[in-house]
Formats: structure tokens, sequence, C-alpha cells
């Protein structure tokens, strides 16, 4: 009985609760940028690490890539020449390609 009632309420919740149509295709990951890079053409890459002891990843960014900055979408123009890496990635979940880049800067 606890149990049904447990499902119950995590369906309702489910059911209530708003979708973003974006988080069924993508997710982001917290680790650390070691490297980054972006030229005025909007082409560089990023290395990162998911964790400490994780191996370096690379990743090149494409002027597809989508750039925010405390969450709101802004233009990748905005970090060519930054010396601040970027803070968290965000991955396609099928397929691990880099979607975007976030910032997160003190208001």
């Amino acid at each position: 009985m606890k149990l049904q009632i447990f499902l119950v309420f995590n369906l309702l919740i489910l059911a209530i609760a708003p979708v973003n149509a974006d988080s069924a295709f993508v997710t982001s990951e917290i680790g650390v940028a070691t490297k980054f890079s972006l030229t005025n053409n909007l082409t560089g890459f990023v290395n990162y690490k998911r964790c400490e002891t994780c191996k370096t990843e690379h990743y090149k960014i494409t002027p597809d890539i989508k750039a925010y900055l405390n969450n709101k979408e802004v233009p990748l123009s905005n970090f060519v020449s930054s010396r601040k890496k970027p803070d968290t990635l965000v991955f396609v979940r099928k397929s691990g390609e880099l979607a975007g880049l976030k910032w997160f800067l003190k208001e």
C-alpha cells in the first residue's frame, strides 16, 4: 500500500511539474574547465574534467554552441577573448555532443 501511494504521488508530481522541452534533450555537467579558447569567428575549444581524478576531455566549440550567463541565453560572441572559463558544460543527452556553455557571475 505504501508503495502504491508513493508511485501515485510521484506520478502526480511529474504531471503537475512544469517541463522544459530542452531538458529531455540536454543535460548540464558541473566539472572543471581546464583550458578555454574562443576566437572572433566563434570557434575554439574547451578542455574539461568531470572530476579531479577523471581524464581531461577536449570539446570543439562551433558557432552553433549556445552560451548562457546566469542561466539566460546570450550571444556566444560575448565570451570571445574572455579569460573566464565556463562553469558548466551542456551536453546533448543521447549523443554526448557539446550543446552549450554556462557562466555564472555575481550580479
